[in-house]
């Protein structure tokens, strides 16, 4: 993880559902607490592979809400400056694009 949080380029190749998704939802999870003014979008080519991170990420948010609830001064917690994360499939981005162009 002290690779990815120093923005180096890491390879991760393990079995399903072994964790690979935090080494990445770790540092975004982390940008996105510490500046307000971040946003991420997460590109997924399967409904069901979007579904099961979205579940994954609602765990680990409901985790991060508790921990800044508890520490206040850490920040987080709520507020006009809430992170924004997207979560979508190709077809529908280019849906979006398509559409926004006319």
């Amino acid at each position: 993880m002290s690779a990815v949080l120093a923005r180096q380029h890491v390879v991760v190749a393990t079995a399903t559902a072994s964790g690979k998704s935090l080494c990445y939802n770790g540092p975004v999870l982390k940008t996105l607490l510490e500046d307000p003014s971040a946003t991420a979008l997460y590109l997924f080519p399967t409904k069901a592979l979007s579904h099961d991170q979205l579940r994954a990420l609602s765990t680990l948010a409901d985790a991060l809400d508790r921990t800044a609830a508890e520490h206040p001064e850490e920040g987080g917690g709520g507020g006009a400056g809430d992170p924004t994360l997207t979560l979508t499939l190709p077809c529908y981005t280019l849906r979006v694009v398509f559409h926004s162009s006319k």
